[in-house]
């Protein structure tokens, strides 16, 4: 049984949609919402059961974003040329059998394959998405140990290993399901995580190829979301050999990427790779260029030399990502279908100095061009991209631990 999306028609029906044979039951809740304002699509679940079934499937529809996503609607119900997902206009005129704008649909309990759930960033994400109630597989080369997480090994280098794990089970419990379950997402996260490591080359290889694997298996098995880990060092700043400064700021997506490092070339190749794959099969693939990431207890460990001198956050362009919001930002991916393939920076909203932007500009940045105006604390790293798209927005500061020392004294 295929399972179509939930249709908000005006302001105050929500219409369950099924095409397919093997209904045994459904249940919905309607609720009404304000479709002008687009403020809110009040959760509405729909839970089908069906005789061949492995379990029930819920569907959710959650805020959206009225400048990005229009509640979904008729055509010519409401002002033609409003936006639906990616920007796109509905200027279809209606005709006797009116046609439905595709709605953005967000999917709650999915099972997840997560690939580098072990490491730093990989494990705080992998606790977010299981507490949204999500079944998560971490695939990795050491134990998460998370409970209600399973831990899977494998060789994500290795073609077949990738392809037999993302086609398996998870767990021995399902295997007393009357059909083996299917993953409805990818994230994979795995990777040689920086240079000075390892090898150059054993860098480059192992994350070029794994990144391949990942998204060949994922793609030729159906899986509809796959959301990936690239980086900040794509831009050439991070590991370049001498001072390094950015053409602009804020640093947007459209910035160059140039990097000449083996690390940052990996992700540049793992980013072509997967708009590659998006290009040929059509499922939303999305990259995410994450910037240094801080884990909470660090901020009073390494945050106060960082207050003190702002120099030792310059290759990091100022910036910084809690590990927390991290996982609101892989939600949210998760959360969002319809954008084909989009890369995003991911950043907290605040940069990790005392210092303010003026003064970064003035010590650091004298002749870079400025784009646009900037906030008094504002991240050099632009995430108005993933704010738009996303409705991604960071809860997380250094301030919530340590003092400004510009609102000290």
């Amino acid at each position: 049984m295929m399972l179509a999306p939930l249709v908000a028609v005006g302001s105050a029906k929500v219409i369950p949609a099924l095409a397919g044979e093997d209904v045994m039951a459904v249940e919905a809740i309607a609720v009404s919402t304000d479709a002008e304002d687009g403020t809110s699509i009040e959760p509405a679940i729909v839970a089908v059961a069906r005789a061949t079934s492995i379990a029930v499937r819920r569907l959710r529809t959650t805020r959206l974003r009225n400048d990005i996503f229009d509640p979904p609607r008729l055509w010519g119900e409401r002002d033609s040329g409003r936006r639906c997902c990616k920007g796109t206009t509905d200027t279809q005129p209606p005709g006797p059998e009116p046609v439905v704008c595709r709605p953005v649909v967000r999917y709650w309990g999915m099972r997840i394959f997560f690939t580098g759930g072990s490491g730093k960033a990989g494990k705080h994400v992998v606790a977010h998405l299981a507490e949204q109630g999500h079944q998560v597989t971490n695939i990795d080369l050491v134990a998460l140990g998370h409970p209600g997480v399973a831990d899977l090994r494998v060789d994500l280098t290795d073609a077949g290993e990738t392809y037999s794990a993302l086609a398996g089970l998870a767990t021995l419990e399902e295997l007393d399901l009357p059909e083996k379950p299917t993953y409805d997402a990818v994230v994979h996260f795995a990777a040689v995580p920086r240079i000075g490591l390892t090898s150059d080359t054993a860098t480059y290889a192992a994350n070029v190829l794994s990144t391949y694997n990942v998204l060949e298996a994922a793609t030729r098995l159906g899986v509809n979301k796959i959301v990936f880990a690239s980086s900040e060092t794509t831009y050439g700043i991070c590991f370049a050999q001498g001072d390094r400064r950015p053409d602009y700021v804020p640093i947007d997506e459209e910035h160059p990427t140039v990097p000449e490092d083996a690390y940052a070339m990996s992700k540049v190749a793992g980013e072509v790779t997967a708009r590659s794959f998006q290009a040929r099969t059509g499922t939303d693939i999305y990259g995410l260029r994450i910037n240094n990431v801080i884990e909470p207890h660090e901020y009073a460990e390494i945050f106060p030399a960082f207050l003190h001198d702002p120099a030792l956050r310059r290759r990091n362009v100022f910036a910084y990502i809690d590990a927390r919001d991290l996982g609101q930002m892989v939600q949210r991916c998760l959360e969002t279908d319809g954008l084909g393939y989009e890369v995003f920076n991911v950043a907290n909203a605040d940069m990790s100095v005392a210092a303010t932007t003026g003064e970064i500009l003035d010590r650091f940045y004298d002749g870079v061009p400025v784009r646009r105006e900037m906030g008094r604390d504002e991240t050099f790293y632009a995430i108005d991209k993933a704010r738009d798209l996303l409705g991604f927005e960071p809860h997380h500061s250094w301030r919530d631990v340590l003092a400004d020392p510009a609102t000290v004294g």
